[in-house]
C-alpha cells in the first residue's frame, strides 16, 4: 500500500535518526517567538477519557491546544484543531468518545481530532448520565438533554431555580445528576438530584456550606462524590448516598473558585481555580491531597528567570500577576526540566513588587544560580540560600550582570531611584564580592543588557541609559579589561535587561522593544519578530535553546523559544477510507533532545495490524481508488497492533545535537480495516510532517 521500505521494524526509531543527521536541513528564514507548551494553562477544562485511560484537557488561550495525562505527564497533541471557544468536558461512556460543550455548538473527542456534531449547545452546568446515555444541561432552571442525536428542553417544576456557580455532576452510583450551591440558591448549600424527569431537593442547607465555583466528581476509589473549593475553607468532603462526611486531609490545594477536577486512573486530579496558586496540579488519592509535578506557573511580568547549568533547568523566581487579578505578588519558586515543578523552598528572597530588572546569573565560581537586589542569594538546585558577603554593592536598579569569563558573576552599573548612576564593577567570586577597578571601564549607566559569550569567552554589554541620554555602545570584557567595540544599533529604557548568547547562530541576542544580534564582528538586526513579548526575560538552555519567560504579553505558564527553526507539526494529503480514515498526530514536541517524542496514529478500530512508514521526503504514488502513498525515501516501516482502544504508537528519540535542526520526519499510517477500506482491505493515513527545531 505505501512505497516498499528497506528494511522493516517493529520497534523504536532510533536507528531511523541517525540516518536523518544526514538529511539536508533547508531552515527557515528570519526568526521568532513561539510557545514551548508545558502543561494545560490554569483556565483549562478537562475529563477521565475511560476508553483510552487518559486525562484529556483543553485550552483555549494563548493557542487552542489539546492535552493528555497519562498519570504522571502531560503532552501536548500537535497534528489536531482544538476548538477555539471555552468548552466543557464529559465522556460519552456509550460512543466512547470525549465531548466538549460550548453555549452555541457540541465538539466530540475520538482520540485523534474534534469534530462539531451540533450547532446547539449546552448550558452552564453539563453532565454525562451513563445511565439514561445522554448529556444533560442545565442553569437551575432549564434543563436540556442531548441523547447524541437531538437536543430536548425538559420542562420540570419546582427545581433549583437559576444560578451561576453551582457544582454539577453525574453520580454512577445513585445513576442522578447531582447540582450544589451556586450564585443564586438559598445559602448556597443546597443540594438537589436529576433523574431525567424530576428535581428533588435532598438537602436546603448541606453540611459543607455555601459554595460558588466547587469542584463535584465521582471518586470510583471509594464509591462516593468529592466536593472540593468554591470557599476559602480548603475542606474536602465526601457524599455516600445522601449523607455527607468531611475528609480531614493534612494538606490541600488551598482556596479554589472555579478548578478543574477529574479522575485520572489514581486520583482526584485538581487544577486551576486560584489566581495565586492555580497553575498547580494536585491529586487527592488514599484519602489525602499531593502536590504533582506537571502544573505550571500562574501568568506574571517581572520574575527573576535563570537557566542551572548544572541541573540543566530553568529556574523561575516570584513575579507579579497579570489580567484577570493584578497585583497579586509571588513569592513562588519553579523549576523547569521538561517538566515544570513548584519547589517547595524553606526561604527565599524578599519579594517587593516582583524582580524588575532583577536577573538569575549563573556562577561558575560555585555552580549554583546568583540572585541579587541588595542582598546575595544562591539557589543551590534544592533551596535558597542567603549569602553573607564580607562586601557588598551598595543597592541600585538595573544594573547589568552576566557570567564572568573568570569566574562567578560580573556586575556594572546601575541607578538609584532619584536617580544617581552608577559607574562601579563587581565581581562575586563564589564567596565575597571584589570591586574591580579594570582598564577601559565604561561610563555610568543603567539598564545596559550583558551576557556571556562562551565560545570567544567574553561579556558582551550594550546599549544602556544615563538619565535622558541613550547609550548605543557596544563593550566586550575578557575578565581583565574593557574593549569597546561597534556602536550598537540600539539604546535600550528597558525594565527587565535580557540577553542572552545563541548557539544556534553563535551570536548574542539582544532582545526587548528591538532585536539585534552580536557575533564578534558586526550586528545582526531583525526587522520583526513575530510572537515577541515585551519585557520577556531569555536564557540559554543546555539544549542551545533561546527560552524566554514571563513579559507583558505572556501566556499562562508558557515557555516560549527564540530560533529561526522551530519544531513543527503538520498534516499533508488526505486519507482514504470510507468514513473517517486512521489519523497520525504526535505527542509532544519534536524538538532538539526530546526522547520521549511519540508519533500516535488512531486506527479507528481495536487489535488491528497497523504500519507506519517513515521518510525523508514527501511523495504523491498514486495506489488505486483515488489513494496515495505520501511517503518518500522510505526509511523504516513499523509494524504494530493497535491496542483496545484503536491506537498504535512509535517512538522517536530526538538526540540534542544541531546537525537534526530543519530535519523532516515524513510518515503514513496503513491499517487493516475492511469494512471501510478503499483499497485492498486497508485504510490509509494522510501524512505528517514532522519537523526537527527548537
Amino acid at each position: 500500500m505505501l512505497p516498499r521500505a528497506n528494511r522493516w521494524s517493529r520497534s523504536a526509531a532510533s536507528c531511523v535518526l541517525c540516518i536523518l543527521a544526514v538529511a539536508d536541513s533547508g531552515l527557515a528564514q528570519g526568526a521568532s517567538y513561539e510557545p514551548l507548551p508545558t502543561g494545560p494553562s490554569p483556565a483549562s477544562q478537562f475529563v477521565w477519557d475511560s476508553y483510552r485511560q487518559v486525562v484529556v484537557a483543553v485550552e483555549r488561550w494563548p493557542v487552542p491546544r489539546t492535552w493528555t495525562w497519562d498519570g504522571t505527564r502531560w503532552s501536548v497533541v500537535q497534528g489536531t484543531s482544538t476548538p477555539a471557544v471555552p468548552v466543557r468536558l464529559m465522556f460519552d461512556s456509550l460512543q466512547q468518545l470525549v465531548l466538549g460543550v460550548t453555549s452555541d455548538v457540541i465538539f466530540r473527542w475520538d482520540g485523534a481530532d474534534w469534530t462539531a456534531i451540533s450547532a446547539v449547545g449546552g448550558l452552564e452546568g453539563v453532565a454525562y448520565d451513563a445511565s439514561r446515555a445522554r448529556m444533560v444541561t442545565t442553569d437551575g432552571e432549564i434543563v436540556r438533554e442531548w441523547d447524541g442525536v437531538a437536543w430536548v428542553t425538559v420542562a420540570t417544576t419546582g427545581g433549583p431555580g437559576q444560578r451561576s456557580g453551582a457544582a454539577f455532576a453525574y453520580d454512577p452510583d445513585g445513576q442522578r445528576c447531582l447540582l450544589y450551591g451556586g450564585l443564586g440558591s438559598v445559602g448556597g448549600a443546597d443540594l438537589w438530584s436529576w433523574d431525567g424527569a424530576t428535581w428533588t431537593q435532598l438537602a436546603v442547607n448541606a453540611p459543607p456550606g455555601g459554595r460558588d465555583g466547587a469542584g463535584l466528581v465521582h471518586d470510583p476509589s471509594g464509591a462516593r462524590m468529592v466536593l472540593y473549593g468554591g470557599d476559602s475553607s480548603g475542606s474536602t468532603w465526601a457524599l455516600v448516598g445522601n449523607a455527607w462526611t468531611q475528609i480531614v486531609t493534612p494538606f490541600d490545594p488551598g482556596p479554589r473558585i472555579g478548578a478543574t477536577m477529574a479522575w485520572d486512573g489514581s486520583g482526584l486530579l485538581l487544577h486551576g481555580g486560584s489566581a495565586a496558586r492555580g497553575g498547580e496540579l494536585w491529586r487527592f488519592a488514599n484519602g489525602n491531597w499531593a502536590e504533582l509535578a506537571g502544573g505550571v506557573p500562574v501568568r506574571r511580568q517581572d520574575a527573576a528567570f535563570g537557566w542551572d547549568m548544572a541541573r540543566g533547568q530553568a529556574v523561575l523566581l516570584g513575579g507579579l500577576n497579570q489580567s484577570p487579578f493584578p497585583g497579586v505578588i509571588f513569592d513562588d519558586t519553579w523549576t523547569w526540566d521538561g517538566v515544570w515543578q513548584r519547589r517547595s523552598t524553606t526561604t527565599r528572597p524578599p519579594t517587593i513588587g516582583g524582580y524588575p530588572g532583577t536577573q538569575l546569573v549563573w556562577s561558575s565560581a560555585e555552580s549554583w544560580l546568583l540572585f541579587w537586589n541588595g542582598s546575595t542569594w544562591s539557589w543551590t538546585g534544592t533551596d535558597w540560600l542567603q549569602r553573607s558577603p564580607a562586601a557588598s554593592p551598595p543597592f541600585r536598579l538595573y544594573p547589568a550582570m552576566a557570567t564572568d569569563p573568570a569566574g562567578g558573576v560580573m556586575l556594572f552599573g546601575g541607578r538609584t531611584a532619584q536617580p544617581s548612576f552608577f559607574g562601579d564593577q563587581w565581581r562575586w567570586d563564589g564567596v565575597d564580592w571584589q570591586q574591580l577597578s579594570p582598564t577601559g571601564l565604561p561610563s555610568a549607566r543603567a539598564q545596559a543588557l550583558a551576557a556571556l559569550d562562551p565560545v570567544r569567552n567574553v561579556v558582551v554589554m550594550a546599549g544602556g541609559q544615563y538619565f535622558n541620554l541613550g547609550l548605543p555602545e557596544t563593550w566586550e570584557w575578557d575578565g581583565v579589561s574593557w574593549l569597546q567595540r561597534s556602536p550598537a544599533p540600539f539604546s535600550f529604557a528597558s525594565r527587565s535587561p535580557s540577553a542572552a548568547y545563541r548557539p544556534e547562530t553563535g551570536a548574542v541576542l539582544f532582545a526587548n522593544y528591538e532585536h539585534h544580534e552580536w557575533d564578534g564582528v558586526q550586528w545582526r538586526t531583525f526587522a520583526q519578530v513575530p510572537g515577541h513579548s515585551r519585557d520577556a526575560r531569555i536564557v540559554t538552555a543546555n539544549t542551545g535553546a533561546v527560552l524566554g519567560y514571563g513579559g507583558q504579553s505572556s501566556a499562562d505558564g508558557d515557555l516560549v523559544t527564540f530560533a529561526e527553526q522551530h519544531a513543527e507539526v503538520a498534516h499533508y494529503g488526505v486519507p482514504c477510507a470510507v468514513g473517517p480514515g486512521p489519523q497520525l498526530t504526535t505527542r509532544g514536541r519534536p524538538s532538539l533532545g526530546n526522547a520521549g517524542l511519540r508519533i500516535h496514529c488512531s486506527t479507528r478500530i481495536a487489535v488491528a495490524p497497523t504500519f507506519v512508514a517513515l521518510g525523508l521526503a514527501p511523495a504523491s504514488q498514486p495506489l488505486g481508488s483515488g489513494c496515495q502513498g505520501l511517503v518518500g525515501n522510505v526509511i523504516g516501516v513499523h509494524f504494530l497492533l493497535s491496542s483496545a482502544s484503536a491506537e498504535a504508537t512509535v517512538g522517536l528519540s530526538i538526540p540534542n545535537s544541531p546537525a537534526f535542526r530543519g530535519v523532516d520526519i515524513f510518515s503514513q499510517a496503513a491499517v487493516l480495516d475492511p469494512v471501510r477500506s478503499l483499497l485492498f482491505g486497508v485504510t490509509i493515513s494522510s501524512g505528517l510532517r514532522v519537523t526537527v527545531g527548537y
